[in-house]
């Protein structure tokens, strides 16, 4: 990460790169590729083990944030959430995914690959923002009932403000 990029986050998104696991209770902050823990217990609440977790963060360098994907190469396309993909045990395909939140605030994620060997290069690519297209219209229409009938959408306070 270059120092501009951490100024950035810094400045905009104070809690980048943790992680608060509502479950156990603890603040985490992957760097160097592993996890570190603050538990809450251990820091007598939340407030303090999340101020922990952002002194340890901060004392990092930048070079601490790198990350790699199970991917060996990922071609992005014009359409958010199409990706082309190609790895270790997968198949060269097109992927479409779409994110969303479920009733208790979990994150779920709907993805579906499209084999460039079965469909062709431009076939696999255009079946998937199709189906991805379609899942966003059912989610949408998902949603509007929901609003129409008077239901309001829980948010989770540890995802809240945040852009999907």
């Amino acid at each position: 990460m270059k120092p501009e990029q951490r100024a950035f986050l810094d400045e905009h998104y104070p809690d980048h790169h943790l992680k608060f696991d509502s479950n156990k209770g603890v603040w985490v902050v992957e760097a160097y590729g592993m996890r570190h823990p603050f538990k809450c217990g251990d820091y007598k609440g939340a407030v303090n083990a999340k101020a922990a977790a952002i002194a340890f963060r901060d004392s990092l360098p930048n070079n601490a944030f790198t990350w790699s994907r199970s991917y060996s190469t990922q071609v992005q396309s014009k359409v958010q959430g199409v990706f082309r993909c190609k790895g270790k045990g997968q198949s060269n395909a097109w992927r479409a995914q779409v994110s969303s939140i479920d009733e208790n605030g979990k994150r779920v994620i709907k993805a579906k690959n499209f084999s460039i060997a079965k469909y062709g290069d431009q076939e696999a690519y255009d079946l998937a923002v199709i189906w991805r297209d379609k899942l966003l219209r059912e989610k949408e229409a998902e949603e509007f009932a929901a609003a129409e009938h008077g239901r309001v959408k829980e948010t989770n306070p540890s995802t809240a403000g945040r852009m999907r």
